[in-house]
């Protein structure tokens, strides 16, 4: 089950270390860190102009580099526990137009195979 992130537009979802995860849209990775809240991460600016960050992924399996160009399905990293994490889970987020926007009903979208586009997203009001 997902869930809504507890304090701003962005979604947990508990998998299992170890599970691989894969960029939703193409673009070019402008962010890899490696400690702080994020923890293991991936941040890429999609062609859609929206920003995706994922965190807490497991240490070593980054596999995209700063100013690489990615495609929509390509291996990002492996999920983990790390940074501000209290288990093993995938932290999502989009921003764009200078807001977070919620990513559930995004997610929904690709697993329809109609994705919608993240400026019409809402800002507020979460759901999973």
């Amino acid at each position: 089950m997902t869930r809504p992130h507890h304090d701003y537009p962005a979604i947990d979802i508990p998998v299992p270390v170890g599970t691989p995860l894969y960029a939703v849209t193409n673009g070019v990775v402008v962010g890899t860190p490696t400690s702080g809240k994020c923890g293991i991460g991936v941040v890429f600016n999609g062609d859609d102009d929206a920003q995706y960050a994922y965190c807490h992924g497991q240490p070593g399996t980054q596999a995209v580099a700063i100013g690489e160009r990615i495609t929509v399905g390509q291996h990002l990293m492996d999920s983990a526990s790390t940074g501000n994490s209290t288990g093993p889970h995938l932290h999502f987020s989009i921003e764009t137009g200078g807001a977070r926007r919620c990513p559930q009903t995004f997610l929904v979208s690709i697993a329809e195979g109609q994705p919608l586009a993240p400026q019409g997203l809402p800002a507020t009001g979460c759901i999973s």
